[in-house]
């Protein structure tokens, strides 16, 4: 299954890359009743994948499912071919952190992720994270919870307080980093903002 799932994010990985230029899909609610089932590939050490990082991606879900409070779930799946959220990690670009494309699995609305695990070709964030690889999970962590919030349906923000603003930067990061001691501080903090969470609540009330 693990095998099939590495095959599967290449082949999605090379589409992804190959359309960038085309205009951004149109992001709707996920085809849920409530609740939304997502599936984590395995990391790839060849991308620069490490082993904390599913869990990193992991917290991201839950970091979501605590701000729609109660209006929907997000539980994850061992079956991707059914999985609402499929994210999956992808080599380096030129600057980008994730991408996030719409699916219909099985004639619902679903969505795959692809997140970049690294940042060594980043001519500022790559020798940084090599210094401080808690850096480097912030940057992970935060690229995760913002492609969940588009794959949830969330388009960009112009408050730059809001995971789901529409440029990242390093300064942001680094506003982030700072708000951390160990690794541990990414899942005991709200990372989302208020408008975040007020976004996606509203989404899911009125969505069919």
């Amino acid at each position: 299954m693990r095998k099939s799932s590495t095959l599967f994010c290449g082949l999605f990985v090379t589409f992804s890359l190959g359309v960038r230029a085309q205009a951004p899909p149109k992001l709707v609610p996920l085809d849920s009743t409530g609740l939304i089932t997502y599936y984590i590939a395995d990391g790839i050490p060849t991308f620069g994948s490490r082993p904390g990082d599913i869990e990193l991606a992991t917290w991201a879900f839950k970091d979501w499912e605590r701000g729609a409070g109660g209006t929907i779930r997000l539980e994850p799946i061992a079956d991707e071919g059914i999985a609402l959220i499929r994210l999956y990690w992808r080599p380096s670009g030129k600057g980008e952190y994730g991408q996030t494309e719409p699916l219909i699995a099985n004639r619902r609305r679903a969505a795959l992720i692809f997140v970049l695990p690294t940042m060594a070709r980043n001519r500022i964030l790559g020798p940084a994270t090599t210094r401080d690889p808690l850096l480097r999970d912030t940057i992970l962590y935060l690229s995760c919870l913002h492609e969940i919030g588009h794959a949830l349906g969330l388009g960009h923000s112009s408050a730059v307080e809001d995971v789901m603003y529409t440029n990242a930067s390093d300064a942001k990061f680094e506003q982030y980093r700072r708000s951390l001691t160990t690794r541990a501080d990414i899942e005991k903090l709200s990372w989302l903002s208020p408008t975040d969470r007020s976004r996606l609540k509203a989404l899911y009330r009125t969505s069919p």
